[in-house]
């Protein structure tokens, strides 16, 4: 019986964080997502220019964290635009496919 509530309050707890995460995500307003489809652009652009990008590049051109730099050249590996060389540290850094 406690295994039963257990899993019960899990999944109702688990729903509602989900609903949460939800709400947040919806309510990015549309210059948020314009600003960062701009920066995906700027990013990209630097490939034009430069054979290898680093996080640091990225950080420096927009003004963001490593945190934020290192999301928008995630994403841009995921569309299939760049190739992560290296796996952590100082010695990574990013070629255009």
């Amino acid at each position: 019986m406690t295994l039963i509530l257990s899993l019960a309050l899990g999944v109702v707890v688990g729903l509602v964080l989900a609903l949460i995460l939800v709400k947040v995500e919806s309510k990015k307003s549309p210059e948020a997502i314009n600003q960062k489809e701009q920066n995906l652009q700027k990013v990209w652009a630097m490939f034009a220019d430069q054979e290898q990008v680093t996080n640091n590049n990225v950080e420096e051109l927009l003004g963001v964290s490593d945190a934020t730099a290192e999301r928008y050249l995630n994403e841009l590996e995921q569309q299939g635009k760049i190739k992560q060389i290296g796996q952590a540290g100082q010695g990574v850094y990013y070629k255009k496919l």
